[in-house]
Formats: structure tokens, sequence, C-alpha cells
């Protein structure tokens, strides 16, 4: 939990080692999280990929 955003944190193991992390709000307080939730609306928010060697990475990522 995180008192000051008043949210849940959970990760969900899924295939193939993929991780999502899921975020929710605890409350409809006045927080950075619900004013984002109420101009963007809910879902997916970001995509983050952990990479050994950023320089092989965008090659191998247009590759797939």
């Amino acid at each position: 939990m995180d008192d000051a955003l008043d949210a849940r944190w959970t990760w969900i193991r899924a295939s193939w080692g993929l991780m999502l992390e899921v975020v929710s709000p605890r409350s409809a307080a006045d927080t950075s999280l619900n004013r984002f939730l109420e101009r963007t609306g809910g879902g997916l928010h970001h995509v983050s990929f952990d990479a050994a060697d950023l320089g092989v990475f965008p090659s191998r990522l247009r590759s797939s």
C-alpha cells in the first residue's frame, strides 16, 4: 500500500516471465492517482522492459 497515493499495488506473474504491476486507488480521495484516472480513464498506462544491454535492445525489439 502507498499511503500518500491512497493506493494498492500488486504484482501478477504471467507467462514467459512477464510480471504485471496492478495499481488501484483505495478510495475516492483527492490524490494524484485519482486525478490522473479522472483525466485519462483506466487501463494500460505504460510498458517497461528490463534489459541487460540497452545497446542491443532497440534492434531486438524491432525484430520481434
